[in-house]
């Protein structure tokens, strides 16, 4: 109670929280599209769907600065212009966009030093990618990508080609087998992991369709080396590509990690050390991934002319990516259904009635409309024509159209040219 005890106290105790409130009700209700703008550093385009035109939906890998992939993409952070015309989105929505992953056996400084064979090592990532792939599994069939590299010594062997299928990778992983005698010992320390490493980068490069479409890394199951690797963290950060490590030592000579450990904390990649006691790989898998979301972004174009498009996604921070797509728009087709006949007959009831009381008063013209080009569009309006004169609006639900043609105007036999135009 001693607190409560001045009221002089107690009144600007009041008067501070009440600014704090307004403090946080600022802080929370305006920064959020600032925080996006700053969170987003870049953006890439990796596949458009247009196949439910006017609908597209883009497929956009987002980064931060870090180059770690954004799993929350507000909608108020990004905007949308076609051709400079700014265009709606209507969702965001995260997808798994899979990952590519190159792992590589690497026997570090050889046998000869490490202690450590590639049979070993091999037996290892056996058994960790049947979790991977096969197990939990951590793989997406027909989603992620695995290339799977053996360093042989000076020679780098592949195992498996690029594949999305788990059963073709593990097939290729079981029916490898690591030779005999080869990588005892590194003509210079650090000579073989060099070489694995820069080939699984390599490989991951060249999987690539001229931009970066699918989050990438490098997962190196080595037992050491002693050597510089300054110039393939460069590589690898160039490229924007984690290296993780699997550490495989019986015994914990941390010296042999001592070139291992920072190069993968500075491309961004974890750093985990294998043995009896810590063989679980499976936090690395969630680590690795976690980063293989993307984002559908949909929105509706107002564009209906026959173009290329030039669409380009950007935040107000000044972050852009763009793409180009190309549309042919053929005019619709419509087809008077109703009524089937080429004539009405208007009847009055007695001589003493005119033609506003004859009958029918209105004759109803239903039309269906096609698209030759499979692309449905909004019908935005369409007009009933008699002698190319409008005399009527219609009712358009979906692809069917219903007007309503006042007769009353017609008293004698007429032939009437009537048609009817339609805008999309």
């Amino acid at each position: 109670m001693d607190k409560f005890s001045h009221h002089n106290r107690n009144l600007g105790s009041r008067r501070q929280a009440r600014i704090l409130v307004l403090l946080l009700v600022f802080t929370l209700t305006f920064p959020s599209s600032a925080w996006s703008e700053q969170a987003i550093d870049s953006l890439v385009i990796t596949n458009m769907d247009t196949t439910n035109f006017p609908t597209i939906r883009l497929q956009v890998l987002a980064r931060d600065a870090s180059g770690r992939q954004l799993q929350d993409l507000p909608i108020e952070a990004l905007s949308i212009t076609e051709n400079g015309e700014q265009q709606t989105i209507t969702s965001v929505e995260p997808v798994d966009g899979g990952v590519r992953l190159a792992v590589v056996i690497d026997p570090g400084d050889g046998s000869f030093v490490t202690g450590v064979t590639l049979t070993e090592i091999h037996r290892k990532v056996l058994e960790d990618m049947e979790q991977f792939a096969v197990g939990r599994p951590w793989m997406i069939e027909g989603t992620d990508e695995v290339i799977m590299l053996s360093q042989e010594g000076t020679t780098t062997f592949t195992i498996a080609e690029k594949t999305s299928d788990p059963m073709t990778l593990m097939h290729s992983l079981t029916s490898y087998v690591p030779p005999v005698g080869a990588a005892v010992e590194a003509l210079n320390h650090g000579d073989y992991t060099r070489a694995a490493l820069l080939a699984g980068l390599k490989e991951l490069r060249l999987s690539r369709p001229g931009y970066t479409d699918l989050a990438e890394a490098v997962l190196l199951y080595t037992p050491g080396m002693r050597a510089d690797l300054t110039d393939v963290a460069e590589e690898a950060i160039a490229l924007g590509i984690p290296i993780h490590i699997i550490f495989m030592r019986a015994n914990l000579l941390l010296y042999w990690s001592d070139a291992l450990r920072p190069l993968a904390e500075v491309t961004g990649g974890e750093f985990h050390i294998f043995t009896a006691q810590s063989a679980d790989p499976e936090p690395l898998f969630d680590s690795i991934t976690s980063t293989r979301t993307q984002h559908i972004i949909t929105y509706e174009t107002r564009l209906a002319a026959s173009a290329e498009r030039e669409v380009m996604l950007s935040t107000p921070g000044g972050v852009t990516t763009t793409a180009q797509y190309t549309i042919d728009l053929q005019p619709p087709q419509v087809e008077i259904v109703a009524p089937l006949e080429g004539s009405i007959s208007r009847t009055a009831l007695s001589s003493d009635q005119g033609a506003v009381d004859a009958e029918p008063l209105f004759a109803t013209i239903a039309a269906d409309v096609f698209w030759p080009d499979g692309r449905p569009r909004e019908i935005t309006q369409a007009r009933l024509l008699v002698n190319g004169v409008a005399s009527g609006q219609a009712q358009v639900i979906g692809d069917q159209i219903e007007i309503a043609w006042d007769l009353r105007t017609y008293a004698n036999k007429e032939t009437l040219l009537v048609s009817l135009e339609v805008e999309v």
